[in-house]
């Protein structure tokens, strides 16, 4: 039965990364522009533009041209980058881990920021701590990622001087794990902001319709502590919801970071995207859509697998 179910999500993700590959590939065949103007200028004769479409394989039909592209990107070949000339793998696969150690300290942060403060709020419902985070939920949860960076970089690397505001690593002499660490500090924060804000009011909602059951209330009337009765009733019982909405927030921070990477100069796949979409480079900009799709789909995967597991684990309990 386990392996049953792991074949049939695992032939829903090829079917969603199939839809996503069609969608992609037809809206840059349609988007305006001309890939050969771009590169050639627009003072290029006609004869160099349409030698250029042939050799890039542009004047065949967009059927033909989609399953060349497909069977190659099977076999690991996105292509070569229109902008760099260097191989789109090559390019985009550094500029993914960049993005997923960016995502991953956004992650950590959300996580310890929303779980605590849900669980808090939730256990003091109506309270001051309640009404106090829900308006702060509020107003973070609404800030645009890049306002937020700006205001961050600010105060926080101009003024106060504590963090540097752009890059991965110092121009020279960095590069060691503390460099980094030191670089991410500003990116992660603006990143998780708007995260933290989402699993806060979620986990709070969990909680609160948890700590509402019939079994939570007996417990309560049996003289079970308040820390006791959410760390080992509520808890278990909450946890599915707990890691669906975290695994939707990783897979939205590894696409969603754009921004952020833009205002910090953070080499990830957002950057890498955004210079991409603007000099129309169309095989780094498919390379890097597919590339987040299947990130968050096989996030979302785990994640049912796991939810799956607990709640065998919980029947048999």
């Amino acid at each position: 039965m386990i392996v049953h179910a792991i074949l049939g999500r695992t032939a829903r993700v090829a079917f969603v990364l199939f839809g996503v590959s069609v969608i992609v590939f037809g809206l840059l065949q349609f988007a305006p522009g001309d890939v050969a103007t771009a590169l050639l200028g627009p003072q290029a004769s006609d004869s160099a533009k349409e030698l250029l479409r042939e050799q890039l394989g542009l004047n065949k039909p967009i059927v033909t041209q989609y399953f060349l592209w497909l069977g190659n990107t099977l076999q690991g070949d996105f292509g070569v980058s229109i902008i760099s000339r260097n191989t789109v793998l090559g390019e985009v696969v550094p500029r993914f881990l960049n993005s997923v150690l960016l995502a991953s300290a956004a992650l950590v942060i959300a996580i310890i920021l929303g779980v605590t403060v849900g669980i808090a709020s939730a256990a003091r419902a109506g309270g001051f701590f309640d009404r106090t985070s829900s308006a702060s939920v509020q107003v973070f949860g609404a800030m645009p990622p890049f306002w937020l960076g700006l205001v961050l970089v600010y105060f926080f690397a101009l003024q106060f001087r504590w963090f540097p505001a752009t890059g991965m690593t110092k121009t020279f002499g960095g590069g060691d794990a503390w460099d980094i660490a030191n670089h991410l500090v500003l990116p992660a924060v603006t990143a998780a902001a708007a995260s933290a804000a989402v699993i806060v009011r979620m986990v709070r909602a969990v909680f609160l319709e948890v700590l509402g059951s019939d079994y939570i209330l007996v417990a309560r009337a049996r003289g079970v502590r308040s820390w006791r009765l959410l760390m080992h009733h509520a808890l278990p019982n909450c946890m599915p919801h707990v890691l669906n909405i975290i695994g939707l927030q990783l897979g939205y921070l590894i696409g969603g970071t754009l921004f952020t990477e833009v205002v910090f100069a953070w080499p990830g796949i957002g950057q890498l995207l955004y210079k991409a979409i603007l000099g129309r480079d169309v095989a780094v900009v498919q390379a890097c859509v597919l590339f987040i799709a299947l990130s968050f789909v096989l996030i979302n995967l785990a994640v049912d697998l796991i939810n799956d597991f607990l709640a065998r684990k919980m029947r048999q309990s």
